[in-house]
């Protein structure tokens, strides 16, 4: 049986491919019983894979949106720290007397030309508010993300 030069080549490339076989996912059984070489994935592989690739992401998603809550908390409580430095630096400058008033009506922090703090989200959702301004106490906190509250008060 004299081959033709189609079939030389082909059986030349197949030679040639045959270490990558595993690569391009030939199936050598068809479900039919034919014995024919397929190339290609089934659909229920590709079904498979789309899922956990979509379950991954789902995860990931959720825990970097965990992260930057987290992350404008710690903002939202240094941001507070800062304020009370100013407070208190306020305080030994002016003849051991705190600023009377530090809230403005947006909901933002201001110690008298020292410090403003605005939130982090910028949403109005969350955010700081002083319960006592005097010239001889403070009390200011930030509603945070995690449904607790971070306060600070005069060391004085």
């Amino acid at each position: 049986m004299k081959l033709s030069n189609y079939q030389i080549i082909k059986l030349q490339i197949k030679k040639e491919l045959a270490p990558l076989n595993f690569l391009i996912g030939t199936r050598l059984n068809k479900p039919s019983g034919k014995s024919r070489n397929y190339m290609g994935f089934t659909l229920l592989e590709l079904l498979v894979v789309i899922s956990i690739i979509g379950i991954l992401i789902a995860i990931g998603s959720a825990s970097y949106s965990t992260a930057q809550k987290k992350g404008r908390d710690s903002r939202r409580q240094a941001d507070l720290k800062a304020a009370q430095n100013a407070f208190e630096q306020y305080y030994s400058v002016n003849s051991s007397a705190y600023p009377a008033t530090c809230e403005n009506p947006d909901h933002t922090i201001t110690v008298v030309g020292i410090i403003s703090i605005v939130d982090p989200k910028n949403t109005g959702v969350y955010l700081y508010d002083c319960d006592t301004c005097t010239t001889t106490a403070y009390s200011c906190h930030a509603h945070l993300e995690d449904g607790t509250t971070f306060t600070i008060t005069n060391l004085q």
